[in-house]
């Protein structure tokens, strides 16, 4: 299977003021064809902004990030927009929807982009999939949290990407409405062709993908392959607990 993402030595950090704070500290990792990879850890361990980085979103201040064999750090803004546009679907924590414009029309917007052709079948078929059929004259201010997530993710695999990035894609989920997402993404996974990388809280969610990484303080800290939900809740106990050990000691 060929790599499709793969980053190393990425470092980020956001400046507040005269505070400088670092979010990714020399993070390596690599994501292959036919691979679904969770990232999960406490909130602030820098696994969103890791995401957008990998998604061509973000530009790292260190290191190196190859997405479908192009260089997107040193890569021009037009590249990165293109290769995003040809080869990545991103369902967005905030769900990111045109208020503008229809349900139907949001959801075909990624494969304007990407120069599909989509057909209004093809359309409500993405949203019958997704459990939003019938939806697709309706306006994003209508839908609720979990009506736009859904949205969201039929506009994501719209243009048949490449691979995915999903940032908390069941948030606003019930467990049924939850597992019909995971499916998809799980399905798309499973060709030999594409990826899915996905940032969750939800560690039943988490244990559908192949591998699992961890983040705690802008790092990755562990690496499971195919886990049960209890052994990442175990692994990220087990990391809390030796940071807190090593602080006492320092102290």
């Amino acid at each position: 299977m060929g790599i499709l993402v793969e980053a190393c030595g990425v470092c980020k950090s956001y400046k507040h003021g005269n505070l400088n704070t670092d979010v990714l500290r020399h993070v390596d990792m690599s994501v292959s064809a036919g691979e679904m990879v969770s990232i999960v850890g406490p909130s602030g361990s820098g696994k969103s902004t890791l995401l957008h980085c990998l998604a061509g979103l973000e530009v790292p201040d260190a290191g190196e990030i190859h997405l479908m064999g192009v260089d997107v750090v040193r890569a021009r803004r037009g590249e990165r927009a293109k290769v995003r546009a040809r080869h990545v679907g991103f369902v967005f924590q905030r769900y990111n929807l045109m208020p503008s414009l229809s349900v139907g029309e949001n959801v075909s917007l990624s494969a304007r982009f990407a120069g599909c052709r989509v057909s209004g079948k093809d359309v409500c078929d993405l949203l019958e999939r997704v459990g939003m059929g019938g939806k697709e004259h309706a306006r994003p201010a209508e839908l609720s949290g979990g009506e736009a997530q859904r949205v969201a993710l039929a506009r994501a695999i719209a243009s048949c990407p490449d691979i995915v990035f999903a940032d908390e894609p069941t948030g606003a989920l019930d467990t049924a409405n939850g597992n019909v997402v995971l499916d998809i993404l799980r399905a798309m996974a499973d060709g030999e062709s594409r990826a899915v990388v996905m940032v969750t809280h939800d560690l039943e969610a988490a244990a559908r993908a192949d591998r699992v990484f961890v983040m705690r303080d802008g790092k990755i800290v562990h690496m499971m392959t195919r886990p049960a939900s209890r052994e990442i809740l175990t692994a990220m106990e087990t990391v809390g607990e030796r940071d807190t050990d090593e602080g006492a000691m320092l102290r």
